[in-house]
């Protein structure tokens, strides 16, 4: 996008983080998140935040994916815990997907889905727990 002097608009750079995303490119997708504000001058929106959330825990940086999410400038939404609880599914994280899940269980009753998946956490827990 520099080399070419075209640029970007909120909505390339959710296809460019989704991308990133996608293609498991951390770096890549943390200098164009970082370079949002700094050389493009867009402020990063929910969207781009959700990019950022989907990326970190697609490789398994689930403590910086809540960082992030803490650090949001605006509340996350369930497309961003929904995101985070994915990535507990994966890792198999079970604090942080408690996390998530209680975030979804905070927004109010949307969907079930959260609260099966919370249901999951407890039981994989108390599986490990007796295991112990």
């Amino acid at each position: 996008m520099n080399e070419s002097q075209v640029s970007p608009d909120k909505v390339t750079m959710v296809r460019v983080l989704s991308a990133c995303a996608h293609g498991r490119l951390l770096e890549q997708g943390q200098g164009y998140f970082q370079s949002m504000e700094k050389v493009f001058g867009l402020v990063p929106k929910i969207e781009q935040y959700g990019c950022m959330v989907d990326l970190l825990g697609r490789m398994d940086y689930l403590k910086e994916a809540y960082d992030l999410i803490m650090g949001m400038p605006m509340e996350a939404n369930e497309i961003i815990w929904g995101s985070f609880l994915s990535a507990y599914r994966v890792y198999n994280n079970v604090e942080l997907g408690e996390v998530a899940a209680k975030g979804m269980l905070e927004l109010g009753p949307r969907d079930t889905w959260d609260r099966v998946m919370l249901s999951n956490i407890y039981a994989e827990k108390a599986k490990y727990d007796r295991s112990m």
